[in-house]
């Protein structure tokens, strides 16, 4: 009888391990993806200021780094909502 419930408790907790492990790499994977979009997000947002809009390469850069970390921040609400239900 004892055996068998540590067997019950062992496998519960290898089941909770597994899944957490599972959703940290989706987060961890999610958070790789928004950093990359970044990037993207800001050299193109500078090259369309400076070819299209006549700014200077310090205005282009002021305003779509602004813009571009108010993006990042608005597409990371959904990640922290999801890693909040995992925890």
């Amino acid at each position: 009888p004892e055996a068998k419930r540590r067997r019950a408790e062992v496998a519960q907790e290898a089941e909770f391990y597994g899944s957490m492990d599972g959703a940290s790499k989706f987060v961890r994977g999610d958070a790789i993806a928004g950093l990359l979009i970044l990037f993207i997000n800001l050299i193109g947002g500078m090259l369309v200021g400076i070819l299209q809009h006549n700014m200077t390469f310090a205005d282009a850069g002021r305003v779509y780094t602004l813009l571009t970390i108010g993006d990042g921040l608005v597409a990371q609400l959904p990640s922290l909502l999801l890693s909040t239900a995992a925890a």
